[in-house]
């Protein structure tokens, strides 16, 4: 599991912003067309109780686990360089 999250790591830490931004936003657009506040198109990732469901779980994961296991794994990367070098 470490490599893979290492991996994972090395290849989203690039992209770590704009995925917390974009996830940020999709969450709250969706919840907004749930709750009708705003009116979209029918986009099948936008609108709807699937959406609303796909919407929070990616949120969860992306905040609750990967988010954090990322950022834990790369201070133990740098304190480990710090050491070694």
């Amino acid at each position: 599991m470490t490599r893979a999250l290492d991996r994972m790591a090395a290849a989203l830490t690039r992209w770590r912003k704009p995925i917390s931004v974009l996830s940020a936003v999709w969450f709250v657009v969706t919840i907004a067309a749930h709750a009708r506040f705003i009116t979209l198109p029918k986009i099948e990732l936008l609108t709807g109780t699937a959406a609303t469901v796909a919407a929070a779980l990616w949120n969860g994961i992306w905040w609750g686990y990967l988010r954090p296991q990322i950022e834990r794994r790369r201070a133990t990367l740098a304190n480990t360089e710090l050491n070694n070098g």
